[in-house]
């Protein structure tokens, strides 16, 4: 009879803490606060000093992909990619008159291995250049809107230093933070709705994606969701979300 008394506590002992390990791990507060992120953005910058020549978009307002975004004076910089350009073409012409002089015996290898270098070498010159005057032309890589501008026409931004910052267009995600041992039951695609305080509205959402590291000092995780009938959803607002299936 003792013995199986004392099995029997062993057992409800076992289930209590079981039971215990269980709460701890299912989430306390089911309503983590948000933040809606662009789908995507782009801050620009560009590598040399040119005076603004023409703002396409100002801040709020909308562009396509490929549309001019902001354009520069680069009438030096085309200068200096016309001179490489002619220099290269004159390594050109040096080095095909040594190849024909080499077959003719009147020089050696040597020169013409120097004028292969100085070929490359100017060509190389010639399409760094190139390269810079693209930035002339500064074009949206997709679909968005401007945030931020921070220059004026004729201004001279410092090279490197950003002064343009867009957001792309598109359904924007959801940056949540959870603890972490919501990640017992946590998976992508999981629903959940979230209410925006700034809209007074609540929108249907599927996680997308879960951070690989979790901070250690308040154990915690960041979620990512998938923002559906974002229609007046801006970048920027937040609110709270509440997990249609938790613990599932």
């Amino acid at each position: 009879m003792l013995r199986f008394l004392t099995i029997a506590c062993v057992g409800l002992c076992a289930s209590a803490v079981s039971a215990g390990d269980q709460s701890r791990l299912m989430p306390v507060d089911l309503q983590p606060r948000g933040v809606v992120r662009p789908a995507d953005r782009a801050t620009l910058a560009i590598e040399f000093s040119a005076t603004v020549r023409r703002i396409a978009f100002r801040e709020g307002e909308t562009f396509r992909k490929g549309e001019t975004l902001i354009e520069f004076d680069c009438r030096k910089q085309k200068a200096e990619f016309d001179s490489a350009s002619a220099q290269h073409r004159e390594m050109q012409l040096t080095l095909d008159n040594n190849i024909y002089l080499r077959r003719r015996g009147a020089i050696g290898n040597y020169e013409i291995e120097v004028s292969r270098a100085r070929v490359a070498k100017a060509a190389a010159d010639a399409e760094a250049l190139k390269l810079r005057l693209e930035q002339c032309h500064i074009e949206a890589p997709f679909p968005g809107s401007v945030v931020e501008l921070g220059v004026q026409q004729y201004d001279m931004p410092a090279p490197g230093k950003p002064f343009l910052k867009i957001i792309k267009s598109g359904s924007p995600e959801i940056e949540l933070i959870v603890p972490s041992n919501w990640l017992v039951w946590l998976r992508i695609g999981d629903e959940f709705d979230f209410s925006i305080e700034e809209t007074a509205k609540s929108y249907p959402a599927t996680i997308k994606r879960i951070a690989t590291e979790v901070d250690p000092v308040s154990q915690t995780v960041k979620i990512f969701g998938a923002l559906e009938h974002a229609e007046g959803v801006l970048a920027g607002m937040s609110g709270t979300a509440k997990f249609r299936n938790v613990g599932g």
